[in-house]
């Protein structure tokens, strides 16, 4: 059998909500073979995978909470000390801890909009749920950004798979933060979802007795491999001498100077009837370098989330002579890049 990691994932997730054992898809995971197996196991390997239902629909508090926001990042409307600290940033667990001077913050600000009574705090039975709804929505703030995390099309929200660059339609953000950030566009606020069972790529590929993959780029991550996969790396020779040229890497202070090279780069290619192809790691980049070149008149193809539907088209022409293409990190896979050009 074969298919792609997502609904192996997904079966296996399906198998154990069953409740008769013998409708199973999946029987015993003896074997695997892993294509992108760096990008499966490791680039991937901790994004949950998650089967959920609808929950409660508690748009209201999203709602009120959104205004909230607005006064807590200008903290100037209340009187504050500056040297004090109402919040820290995880930004590698996309986590935050609010700290007392930021919950006398909150409770402040709600008792000023009337969200809680005067003589109430924010500590009582009925004003604690407040506190999560809340964090959800800082979240959405702090760590999702329009055009870089998420689009916004037909008035939804639409998350940006952080790997491939391309819109995941059918993935929404637990713990509340998908409806803050829905709060945040000021869209129609969905009911939360509840978790009814989930697993990430990496503890379910360690269910198999056995597995093993190819890429082109897994050497790097040797010491990632053997740790948690218990995996060796076994590099193959090159079949001829390798003629390229690795240059070493440029650092630039200012952005505007890296853009300004790019783009001398990028004319010098054109001049050389070569074509060019710039990868981006967001769209909001891809859009940028686009805004360069346009200053420029450099005509150019842009590819990202937002027009993957021409995506075939403009991989097969990037080789055409003189082509600039600008891609964020989607593959184009499937498609030949036509040499020359049709």
């Amino acid at each position: 059998m074969y298919g792609t990691n997502y609904e192996y994932v997904f079966d296996y997730l399906k198998d154990n909500l069953l409740i008769n054992i013998n409708n199973k898809i999946q029987k015993k995971l003896n074997f695997a073979i892993i294509d992108e197996i760096d990008s499966v196991l490791i680039d991937d390997s901790k994004i949950p995978l998650i089967i959920s239902e609808k929950g409660e629909n508690n748009s209201y508090y999203y709602k009120i909470l959104n205004k909230v926001i607005s006064f807590y990042f200008n903290k100037k409307y209340f009187s504050y000390n500056k040297n004090c600290i109402y919040y820290n940033i995880n930004f590698k667990n996309k986590d935050i801890e609010i700290t007392n001077y930021g919950y006398y913050l909150i409770e402040k600000i709600m008792i000023f909009l009337k969200f809680i009574n005067k003589n109430d705090n924010l500590y009582i039975n009925n004003n604690l749920i407040l506190i999560n709804y809340f964090i959800a929505i800082l979240k959405s703030y702090i760590f999702f950004k329009k055009n870089i995390d998420y689009l916004v099309i037909d008035n939804k929200i639409l998350l940006v798979d952080e790997n491939t660059g391309r819109i995941s339609y059918d993935r929404r953000i637990s713990d509340g933060i998908h409806q803050g950030i829905e709060a945040k566009e000021k869209l129609k606020i969905l009911e939360e979802s509840k978790n009814i069972s989930y697993i990430t790529y990496q503890n379910y590929f360690k269910l198999y007795n056995k597995i093993s993959g190819m890429t082109g780029t897994a050497f790097t991550e040797t010491n990632e491999f053997k740790y948690i996969y218990n995996l060796n790396i076994i590099k193959i020779p090159l079949n001829n001498k390798n003629n390229r040229i690795d240059y070493n890497d440029s650092l630039y202070i200012k952005e505007e100077s890296k853009i300004n090279d790019i783009i001398n780069d990028v004319l010098n290619c054109i001049n050389n009837n070569r074509p060019v192809l710039i990868g981006t790691i967001s769209i909001e980049k891809s859009e940028l370098i686009s805004k360069y070149l346009k200053k420029k008149n450099i005509k150019h193809n842009i590819l990202n989330a937002k027009n993957n539907y021409v995506e075939s088209y403009i991989i097969s022409q990037a080789g055409k002579p003189s082509t600039v293409t600008i891609s964020t990190n989607m593959a184009g896979r499937g498609t030949d890049i036509i040499l020359g050009g049709d």
